[in-house]
């Protein structure tokens, strides 16, 4: 039987209970993990041919959104965490009407992913905080639509996967589910500074079609490298 995408993605989870069903509950709960920057990032030879690969690692966002607020308004916790907040209103668009008849919701996030280092901080926080809010809502959050949603904020690493896959950052879509390695320690020096994922993304990169036909070959060698753990 030929699996799809999203099914090779589910297979390489950790074995783990059952999964909690999509219910109107009031609070939810989410998380979602960061990637050591990536494998290989660069374009193809195509159309919409920027892409990255992932490398996820153990360091986590953990999202809690409860259905209500002191102001009655939807709140963010810490408050500069506002792209997570925005999801947070365009999800409470597509609830159910009883759902978006209570007053306001707040969101918090807590994350052990630093910020403005390459680790997907941010991706991290928004597919945690769809995943959170979808539970609490009662709407059904597949990597589909968090891709749909996500694309309208900024572009977005791989995170909702839970292996190794090859992703288009900037359209958010998933290329390939490429599997997972051994465990293994990885060792970053941080010498300061920091880095915005749509500051950065909207740099032109000037890759030339001998430097993407390259990138294919990088690509498909990683592929079989991944695969052959």
């Amino acid at each position: 039987m030929k699996l799809s995408q999203e099914a090779r993605a589910r297979a390489c989870l950790p074995r783990q209970g059952p999964p909690v069903p999509w219910a109107d509950t009031g609070t939810g709960v989410g998380t979602a993990f960061g990637t050591f920057g990536e494998l290989l990032q660069g374009v193809l030879p195509e159309e919409d041919g920027d892409f990255l690969v992932t490398l996820p690692v153990a360091r986590w966002t953990m999202a809690t959104f409860r259905r209500e607020s002191v102001s009655g308004e939807l709140e963010v916790w810490p408050r500069h965490k506002t792209k997570a907040l925005r999801l947070a209103q365009m999800i409470a668009e597509l609830a159910p009407v009883r759902a978006r008849s209570l007053r306001g919701g707040s969101l918090t996030l807590d994350s052990v992913i630093p910020e403005g280092k390459g680790l997907a901080s941010s991706s991290a926080d928004l597919v945690a905080t769809a995943r959170a809010v979808g539970r609490a809502l009662g709407v059904a959050m597949p990597p589909a639509r968090i891709e749909r949603l996500l694309s309208r904020i900024e572009p977005t690493d791989g995170v909702l996967y839970p292996a190794i896959v090859a992703f288009h950052h900037r359209s958010v879509r998933l290329r390939a589910v490429l599997g997972s390695l051994p465990a293994m320690a990885v060792v970053g020096v941080d010498e300061g500074g920091s880095v915005d994922t749509v500051d950065f993304n909207r740099i032109p990169k000037p890759f030339t079609p001998a430097d993407r036909r390259a990138y294919a070959d990088l690509l498909a060698r990683l592929t079989d490298a991944v695969r052959g753990r």
